[in-house]
């Protein structure tokens, strides 16, 4: 038979790859498939050079490659569907991820040794193989063909005309501008009922500062990419929800963080746009003029990563650890937001962190914890909610939460405390949780009643506004007229503040919207 090209260990490479990437368009990833993907076909394009040394034939190391492949990406969700078990042996006790793994290993050997000690020809195999793999490929490639468009073009701009005239200040006059978002952080009279923790050395080391505490503040929304598309546009979203009923493509809001609203009116001022990358791709910004960000896998690679067998490995020879990057990666936040002040021109900086929300990786003075010791779990997780805390527990939820909230506030206030030291001008300071904790609601927020919603929708809102601009503020003030006051203060605004209202919705279904105002107030 003709020899035919061994095509299939690269498809069968990329399959995982665009498979994943294709049931998460709503996520918005942008180019986040390439970069793996050249990890991937580089690792198979070497192994292969190495079978070939080895004299091993094309096609004997077309299928070795495949099979490895194939098993390699598919130890993760068989892991993850597996109940977890514990299996006695000789005194030693090994979870089910190690008995999974020499399971896998015993049949990665099988396979080769069978295919390496076939004698009869394998151009046949090969062309199934190649069919197989070439089928398999072609249906996350419809998908992401079928779902490559524009921008949404009412996602961008705001209800309201934006003031453009003349700046007659100097630019060196002008603030730097910090909206600094700790995802999850609570209100102080929700987190001191529910969580016995007593957060008023943090506030009143922010009084100190000359913050003003918004006592009374919630969310407009109960989840990060509704609240921040919301109040980085300073508008309620029922316009952006209209027609999307039962959708949960999240695209048009995370294009509304990206092209916000705040920065249109800036532009005005010749601002730039100073983005800190959080992990989560839903904030990040990609496109900012300056993307600081500590050096790991982004959450598509994370998720890519722990499909194989590779963390298993690394987490037990001490080589890699996705709590630790997250830990990091937080840090990077904590430690370089304060050198933004050397930035010469007039920045609007956004930071996110995805903390005091899980995962928890502080304890109350920054102490490292170790979550996959404490719960054996194997693969990370931005995931909040009930369902989470049922897993250590809700009371060691709530204790887990307070300590990293403990710990965040404490390091935030010394950041900025340096912002103050070292700006030449007088900084303008929004701190915000985007909405409450989530001990009580589900994970997709599918179990919304009273007493749920009045812990996710109150929040920690703080502003530092310099030359009595805290006037224009008031105790209930909520995240979508927080620029609506900065804009009109600093910034020649003339935008009206609007009734502070609440809205609540489902993670499967994020744009029906349930207006829980009457409940939340």
């Amino acid at each position: 038979m003709k020899r035919q090209l061994v095509l299939h260990p690269f498809l069968f490479g990329l399959y995982p790859v665009l498979f994943l990437y294709s049931r998460n368009l709503n996520l918005d990833l942008g180019w986040g498939f390439v970069r793996p993907g050249l990890v991937v076909l580089g690792a198979i394009t070497g192994l292969w050079l190495l079978l070939a040394l080895g004299r091993v034939s094309r096609e004997k190391a077309g299928l070795l490659i495949s099979v490895g492949v194939l098993m390699l990406f598919s130890f993760g969700p068989v892991d993850d569907r597996l109940p977890a078990f514990t299996l006695s042996l000789g005194g030693l006790a090994f979870g089910k991820s190690k008995v999974l793994f020499a399971l896998w290993t015993l049949m990665l050997g099988a396979a080769a040794f069978f295919i390496a000690r076939a004698s009869r020809d394998l151009s046949r195999a090969t062309v199934i193989a190649n069919a197989t793999a070439a089928i398999l490929i072609a249906f996350p490639l419809l998908t992401m063909l079928m779902n490559i468009r524009m921008p949404a073009e009412d996602s961008r701009v705001p209800e309201v005309t934006l003031v453009k005239q003349q700046v007659t200040r100097a630019r060196t006059a002008l603030p730097h501008v910090y909206y600094i978002i700790l995802d999850g952080y609570g209100r102080a009279d929700v987190l001191k009922e529910l969580y016995d923790y007593d957060n008023a050395a943090f506030l009143d080391r922010l009084a100190e500062l000359d913050f003003y505490i918004a006592e009374g503040s919630t969310a407009n929304y109960p989840q990060t990419v509704l609240s921040l598309a919301s109040s980085l546009n300073f508008r309620y979203l029922e316009d952006i929800a209209a027609g999307r009923s039962g959708s949960d493509d999240r695209e048009p809001l995370m294009d509304m963080i990206r092209r916000n609203g705040v920065m249109e009116h800036l532009r005005n001022y010749n601002y730039q746009f100073v983005a800190f990358t959080s992990g989560y791709s839903g904030a990040e910004i990609r496109d900012a003029d300056v993307n600081l960000q500590y050096s790991g896998l982004t959450e598509f690679e994370s998720v890519l990563f722990n499909m194989t067998p590779f963390p298993e490995v690394l987490w037990a020879l001490k080589l890699y650890d996705d709590w630790e990057v997250h830990r990091r990666r937080t840090m990077y936040i904590l430690d370089h937001l304060a050198d933004t002040t050397s930035l010469e021109t007039p920045s609007f900086i956004f930071a996110h962190m995805i903390s005091p929300h899980p995962p928890f990786v502080f304890g109350a003075d920054g102490e490292k914890i170790h979550q996959r010791e404490i719960n054996a779990e194997r693969f990370f997780t931005f995931a909040d909610g009930a369902d989470l805390a049922q897993g250590p527990g809700l009371d060691e939820y709530r204790r887990s939460y307070s300590k990293q909230a403990e710990f965040i506030g404490g390091r935030i206030v010394t950041a900025i405390e340096q912002i103050m030291a070292n700006s030449r001008v007088p900084p303008i300071i929004i701190l915000q949780g985007d909405h409450g904790p989530s001990s009580l609601l589900a994970s997709d927020l599918s179990n919304p009643n009273e007493h749920n919603l009045r812990e996710r929708l109150p929040i920690l809102n703080a502003y530092y506004l310099p030359g009595g601009a805290t006037e224009h503020l008031y105790p209930a003030i909520t995240p979508v007229n927080s620029f609506r006051v900065v804009l009109n203060h600093f910034f020649d605004g003339d935008y009206e503040v609007l009734p502070d209202a609440n809205f609540f919705a489902t993670w499967v279904a994020p744009y029906e919207l349930e207006d829980v105002t009457d409940i939340v107030q």
